[in-house]
Parts: C-alpha cells; structure tokens; sequence
C-alpha cells in the first residue's frame, strides 16, 4: 500500500470519527421547538418564538388586555407552572372558547339580568377546543399546548383546572369581529349551582327575579369585577344592580304580570323583561332591569310600560317610559331603569312591560 492511499484511509477515519462524535454531542443536547420561559406563569407565542406573559393580577389584565386581544390564529402556549410535576397536562389543562352569559335563571326558573361579568368559561362540549401537547425531556412542569386546528376569531381561556388555578384569557382577532354576532352564537344561561346550558337549548318564559325586600343605597356594583371562575378578565360589562341590606320599609317584589293583558305584554317577538329588586330612593321608587333579544335575529324595542299595584292586585299608578335602545341584535341585551315618585301608601308590587303595538 503506498504512502499516498495509507493518509487517504486515515483522514478518511478521521472524519468518521468526527461525524460520529457531532452526533453524538447533537443528540445529548437536543433542544425544544419552541421556548421555555424561566418563570411560572401562562405565556403565548407565534412564530418569532417570543413569549409574551399572559396571566396577572386583575390591574395588570386590564391594562394589557388591549395587546392580548388581538392574537393570530396560529397562537401557541407554554406553561411553566410547578404545581404540573409529574402529571398529566391532558387531565389538568383546559382550553376553553369562552361564552357570553344571557341570563341567571333560579332554582324556581325566574330569569333575572346576569350578575357580575358577562364573560364565563362555560365547561360544556360545543365550547372546548381540542389540543396536542408535549413536555421538554424531564420537565413535566413546563407543557406546551397547540390547538389542533388554528382558532377562529374570538375570546378563550386557558387554565390549569387541576392542580392549581392559574389562568389566563386572550383574544384571537378579536378586536375586528362583530362582537355581538359572537355573542349570540356563544350564548349560554347560568343556573343556580353556577351550571350553564347552551341558549339555543331552551329559551326560558320571561319572569321576575325572586321576590326580596325593598333595597336602598346605591344600586350600582362596580363596572370592573374579576372572578376566578370567568378566567380571571375583569369584566368590561355595564355594572349591575348589587344586592344591598334591607331597609325597615314594607317589601315591594317585582313582577313581570302586566295590569292590563289587552295593552300590554312582558315578551314581544323575541324580546324578554328580566327584573332586579327595586330600590327606594327617598320618596320614589328605582325599578331597574334588561330587555333581552333571545330571537335570532335584530327586533325593534316597543315602548315600555311600569305600574304599581297594592296587595289585592288594584293598580295604583302607571306609566309609560322609553327603552333604552331603539334596536337589539340577535342575543343582544340592554339595561333599563325607571323611577316613579311619590310611591303610593300601600304599593305592595312593581311590573314592567312592553305596549303592544307601539312600533
């Protein structure tokens, strides 16, 4: 073998040798696809692999909702939370497309304004979004989660459901949708036990809220609130009536029923009266509540008519006031008050409803 063939087999050996080696340094140091943050928390990232943090405390989720709001369709996360060591993301982790809430309905089936936010995870099958997920070798605490189709335009939670409960809302092109079409096509009704059923299940028969005593103070909750339960986004809703201590004066409930069938009606093609306990201010009374769109399509507003009646049912007063919007779209609500003053001796029920044939 001459000197020149000898040297073409060594180097030869030698970049076996050395190819060998660069795979074996690869495989001990492989790394993951996408980026593990450092700190516990709930994060998202696109394809530039920059995370953004997306859980916090309820200041912080206003503030930064605007850039939360707007996500791609291809949205991936990551979750480095400590509490997910050693089990399982497919039992703990959720993802939720997040519901709109029509109505609080009772034990007794009365329909009332929905209380605090509007917003709710709705743990029911039309609303879960399906996902893939996998863990760095080693780090059962960190998982990153991939929906298995992109995500349609609108709101979601992600959450840790078991152990834990840390998590986050975003929006995915939502602040160019039409809000309210989103709404009426993820509506639910909340029941007494903080259940939900879809709105297209069953359209509950327009009622009063449960018959209480007179309230007095102010009747208005503040129009920020922040629930665990509704995936931790404060709501951005109108404020609500809040239940308040009851005074000293003879209860007056609130019913739907009107005075007079012939002229008036609580539903009108479509539309439904929910009511709040009244609140007496000084000499008048404070009737609050919501016109609710449960059609499927947009319906005009009819004048609206309050009255009181004493314990024998004998109408004492009556009045008629304007709604507060011409027009509601599809699932669309909106809240209305009227105050009548100085309340008759012996005012023992308030009813709204609408006059038929005003529009």
């Amino acid at each position: 073998m001459s000197a020149m063939s000898s040297t073409r087999i060594a180097r030869n050996a030698i970049c076996l040798v050395l190819l060998a080696s660069a795979s074996a340094c690869a495989a001990g140091t492989s790394e993951p696809s996408y980026p593990v943050p450092d700190e516990p928390g709930i994060y998202s990232f696109t394809s530039n692999d920059t995370l953004r943090r997306l859980d916090g405390d309820r200041d912080w989720e206003v503030e930064t909702w605007p850039e939360r709001s707007n996500m791609p369709g291809n949205v991936q996360f990551v979750i480095n939370e400590p509490a997910l060591a050693g089990r399982s993301a497919g039992n703990s982790v959720e993802l939720w497309r997040v519901a709109w809430v029509r109505s609080e309905i009772d034990p007794q089936g009365q329909v009332m304004p929905a209380q605090g936010s509007e917003w709710a995870v709705a743990p029911l099958a039309p609303f879960a979004i399906p996902f893939r997920y996998e863990s760095p070798p080693g780090q059962t605490d960190v998982v990153h989660i991939v929906p298995t189709v992109p995500l349609e335009p609108g709101l979601y939670t992600l959450r840790i459901a078991n152990p834990g409960a840390r998590q986050a809302r975003v929006g995915v092109a939502w602040n160019g949708i039409d809000q309210r079409q989103y709404s009426a096509m993820n509506c639910v009704d909340r029941y007494d036990g903080n259940a939900y059923r879809p709105c297209s299940e069953a359209v509950a028969s327009a009622a009063p809220a449960p018959a209480g005593n007179l309230s007095t103070g102010d009747p208005l909750a503040p129009a920020l609130t922040a629930n665990a339960s509704n995936g931790g986004l404060a709501s951005l809703a109108p404020p609500q009536p809040a239940p308040i201590a009851a005074p000293q004066a003879a209860p007056i409930v609130v019913q739907q029923a009107p005075a007079h069938p012939v002229a008036a009606a609580t539903s009108a093609q479509g539309l439904q009266i929910a009511l709040t306990d009244p609140v007496r201010r000084n000499d008048g009374l404070l009737i609050q509540g919501a016109v609710i769109n449960t059609s499927n399509q947009a319906r005009a507003i009819p004048t609206m008519q309050g009255s009181l009646e004493n314990a024998a049912g004998q109408e004492m007063r009556r009045w008629i006031f304007q709604p507060p919007v011409q027009t509601l779209q599809p699932g669309e609500r909106a809240n209305f008050s009227t105050e009548v003053r100085p309340i008759p001796t012996g005012t023992a029920r308030a009813s709204v409803a609408f006059i038929v044939g005003s529009r």
